[in-house]
This record gives structure tokens, C-alpha cells and sequence, in this order.
């Protein structure tokens, strides 16, 4: 049987979000690390998944994420 559930994220990390939106964006905007972590903030702070259990296989399946 799949059950449907809710998980939640809390992602607090606004260094590591700068630092990886820094490195992908290199070159292309002359942001410094700093700025990009004033400007995004915590974006991924609360997620929401929407996911469903098979009870059966224990596989867990992503059906939609929300922020």
C-alpha cells in the first residue's frame, strides 16, 4: 500500500547556500560571498516534501516540494 506523508527540511546553512550559489555564478556577476548571503538569505530554511510510503518495498517517492 503507498501512504501518503509529509517530511519537512530546516536548512539553516546560509554560508554553504552563499558559497554554492558564489561558485556557480562566478563570472557571470561580480557578487562577492558576502553580498550573495545578504541578498538570498535562507532560502531552503523550511521545505516541505510531499512523499509517499509503499509499505510494502519501504521506497519512498517524492511527489512535490513547496519552500
Amino acid at each position: 500500500m503507498k501512504v501518503p506523508f509529509t517530511y519537512y527540511l530546516h536548512d539553516d546553512s546560509r554560508w554553504e547556500t552563499a558559497e554554492s550559489i558564489h561558485s556557480q555564478i562566478r563570472g557571470v556577476s561580480d557578487l562577492t560571498l558576502e553580498e550573495i548571503a545578504e541578498l538570498a538569505g535562507r532560502p531552503f530554511y523550511e521545505v516541505e516534501l510531499s512523499c509517499e510510503f509503499d509499505t510494502e518495498t519501504g521506497e519512498v517517492t517524492l511527489l512535490s516540494t513547496a519552500l
